[in-house]
This record gives structure tokens, sequence and C-alpha cells, in this order.
């Protein structure tokens, strides 16, 4: 097993691993039980860890990790429904009315 990701955001941590899982990554969540230690132990060592299973993807998962970090969230431009002239939000890749798909 291989430590390949911490942070102080559980959320995050268990996004990641949600990441690695949609790659065939298997891993697991450590660190869970020292959270209650903050204030007795540095707050980085309760930070929860994300290790994987297989040694020999280290470098794939890294790679998959970093670029999961690097790709900006960015919200998309609202559009309007060719067939019914609903405004839709960006996110959304068909109308919700009429069922038209974005162009």
């Amino acid at each position: 097993m291989r430590k390949v990701y911490t942070y102080q955001d559980p959320m995050m941590v268990y996004h990641m691993k949600n990441i690695l899982a949609i790659h065939g990554i298997e891993c697991v969540v450590q660190g869970e039980y020292r959270r209650s230690g903050v204030g007795e132990i540095p707050p980085t060592e309760a930070w929860l860890e994300l290790w994987i299973l297989d040694d020999w993807r280290l470098v794939e998962a890294q790679q998959i990790l970093d670029k999961a970090r690097e790709d900006p969230v960015t919200e998309q431009e609202t559009w309007r429904c060719p067939k019914c002239a609903e405004e839709l939000e960006g996110q959304f890749d068909q109308c919700w009315k009429c069922g038209t798909e974005r162009r």
C-alpha cells in the first residue's frame, strides 16, 4: 500500500477516492479516528490519508489526482433552447421543458 493523498477536508479525500475508483484503482481512507486528537497532535497529523492497494499503480494514481486537482470547475454560459426558447443554465445539455438537446 502507498499513500497518495492527504488533506484536511474529509469530503475532498473521499472525492479523490471516488475519482480513483472510477479509474479502477482500489484505495482506502485511513486516519478517521485521528481527527479526535486535534489539539493533542499537530493538525496535519489528523488529516485523512488516501492509500492505494496496488503499489504498481502509484504513478498512474498520482497523475490522475494531479489532473483532478488542476481542473478548475468553470461556470458555463446560459443558453436558450432553440425549440421552446426556455433559458437554461450552462451545465445542462438538454432542455428540461421540451427535451431538446443543446447544439
